[in-house]
């Protein structure tokens, strides 16, 4: 498996030369991606631009929003970078530009330098209105592991975005509370905004300081979880979140309608995006990552495995048990069960088993010998 991954760097303190040539390199790219609906074959030969950037803005041309800015696209084979003993910066990065290539100084998060150990794919230079940024991306070969001595289950949902559970010891942990406060935070700000027909701080805050908090938050949740799974050399099973917004609870005429505030709350929370974080994190790690299908499991016991009853939305009532639980760990524990079934070398789905013993028989049955030897301590 080959993955990517993004470091994210800014050009410092740049010579006007310098910055001059990086100035003409990009308004020329920009310049031959707004001409993909004439014929530019006589001005194309005219335009100073590096002739392997040429050729990536010809391709890009053709399937992109000419009014919409494109970041330069640097192939991999031209960009290089080089560690110095330089007072302005440790690391320094080639750019191809017309007529000759340049060097830059480089500035980004000391956390992302090993990351430089790894091969190197295309980069883009971006103009911000901060100065010029160099998104270098690398990549490296990843074999995923196939041995494990456990489980992380986790249950996406609206009031804990993730709720984990460590399958041998049945430790829990919920996430989400910092992503409920922030989205509620900007949904009454915005509102309060938009009333007052504040367009202009409206836009900005949709579109830029919102999102950029709860990636960061996200991107926070994904690690944790992923250095609790390396830590206890765990697989990982998530809730496949197919048709989460489509389950009937956003019509009134459903009996399974909660109202409008939940079905904001769920079509607000990024619960896909931090799935996806999740997952190339964990691959990155050589951690597989097992999707299932999630229907039903927050009805059943994960004990007796029989039906049971919500009290409140986070309250689960099991019938037959006579006992009470969070609903998202229930429904967690009920994923890494089927889960299990999914690690079988055949790939076929196993039957969730009603009771913990004969779950642990059948799932030791049927993944003695497997390509994934799962051992539960």
């Amino acid at each position: 498996m080959k993955l990517q991954k993004t470091i994210q760097t800014k050009i410092i303190r740049p010579t006007n030369i310098k910055r001059e040539k990086l100035e003409r390199e990009y308004s020329n790219f920009q310049g031959i991606l707004k001409m993909q609906d004439v014929d530019f074959l006589p001005l194309y030969k005219d335009i100073k631009l590096y002739s392997a950037t040429k050729q990536q803005a010809e391709r890009l041309a053709k399937r992109t929003n000419p009014k919409k800015e494109q970041p330069l696209i640097i192939r991999k084979d031209l960009i290089k970078v080089k560690k110095t003993n330089n007072k302005l910066s440790k690391y320094w990065v080639k750019v191809p530009v017309y007529n000759k290539s340049i060097w830059v100084a480089i500035n980004f998060s000391n956390k992302q330098q090993h990351l430089l150990d790894y091969d190197l794919s295309k980069s883009k230079l971006i103009k911000g209105k901060k100065g010029w940024f160099l998104n270098i991306t690398v990549q490296k070969e990843q074999k995923l592991k196939t041995n494990y001595t456990d489980t992380l289950s986790i249950d996406l949902g609206v009031k804990n975005i993730a709720s984990v559970v460590q399958y041998s010891n049945k430790k829990t942990k919920f996430y989400g509370k910092d992503i409920r406060e922030t989205r509620g935070h900007y949904f009454h700000l915005k509102k309060k905004l938009a009333r007052k027909k504040i367009r202009g701080f409206y836009k900005k805050i949709k579109n830029s300081k919102e999102k950029r908090i709860t990636k960061d938050q996200l991107h926070k949740i994904a690690k944790d979880i992923v250095d609790w799974a390396k830590n206890t050399n765990s697989a990982i099973v998530i809730g496949d979140l197919k048709g989460i917004r489509k389950n009937g609870a956003r019509k009134k005429n459903n009996k399974n309608y909660k109202g409008k505030k939940f079905n904001r709350k769920l079509n607000s929370m990024p619960s896909y995006q931090l799935s996806q974080f999740i997952e190339y994190k964990a691959n990155w790690e050589g951690i597989s990552v097992i999707k299932v299908n999630e229907s039903y499991t927050s009805q059943l016991c994960w004990k007796c495995g029989n039906k049971g009853t919500r009290k409140t939305q986070g309250l689960f009532w099991c019938p037959e048990c006579k006992e009470e639980e969070n609903a998202d760990r229930n429904g967690s524990i009920n994923i890494c069960k089927r889960g299990l079934g999914y690690m079988s070398k055949s790939g076929a789905v196993l039957a969730q088993p009603r009771t913990e013993a004969e779950f642990i028989k059948k799932s030791a049955e049927r993944l003695c010998g497997s390509e994934c030897d799962l051992r539960i301590s």
